[in-house]
């Protein structure tokens, strides 16, 4: 019960930090869209590039460096609003889109030096960044793999829902 005070403050600092940069990316989105810039990259990038493997192909690759250097939150709250319209006009279904956006964002929580599960996993086992990050190498190739896959066969992600119904 002493402790509680305590923990109540941390919660409240981390989340007036979470809120915060969600103000921030929200203000920058806003602007972005009052200015049109989502249109213009919609319109630059359906002259651009034409085929639908091509855009995706560049999602993964924006995903991947923008979780280098962004949280996870983000990169989605930044990137999003301006990808998903390019994607719904390259025929992309939404839910495809989605599930790719976030599979990348999960990467993102492995890969140094923003990947925030490898500094938990860091000081729950206390064996150093280098060394952890060398022991994760197979499994980020396995779930990069996983990524290309449900990137490449749509029906991996969209099957069970059409199967349902939606």
């Amino acid at each position: 019960m002493r402790d509680l005070p305590r923990i109540f403050s941390r919660t409240m600092v981390d989340s007036a930090v979470i809120m915060v940069i969600i103000g921030a990316v929200s203000a920058a989105n806003w602007l972005l869209t009052f200015n049109r810039v989502p249109n213009m990259l919609t319109d630059l990038t359906l002259t651009y590039i034409t085929a639908e493997w091509t855009f995706l192909l560049a999602v993964i690759v924006l995903f991947l460096v923008a979780v280098l250097f962004l949280e996870g939150i983000a990169a989605m709250l930044v990137l999003v609003p301006i990808l998903h319209p390019i994607a719904v006009g390259m025929g992309v279904d939404p839910v495809h889109f989605g599930i790719i956006v976030i599979f990348n964002l999960m990467i993102g929580l492995i890969t140094p030096p923003m990947g925030l599960c490898l500094f938990v996993a860091d000081s729950v086992a206390n064996v150093g960044m280098a060394k952890l990050s060398r022991r994760i190498l197979p499994l980020f190739l396995v779930e990069f793999l996983v990524l290309l896959i449900i990137t490449f066969v749509p029906a991996t992600v969209t099957g069970l829902p059409r199967l349902l119904g939606y």
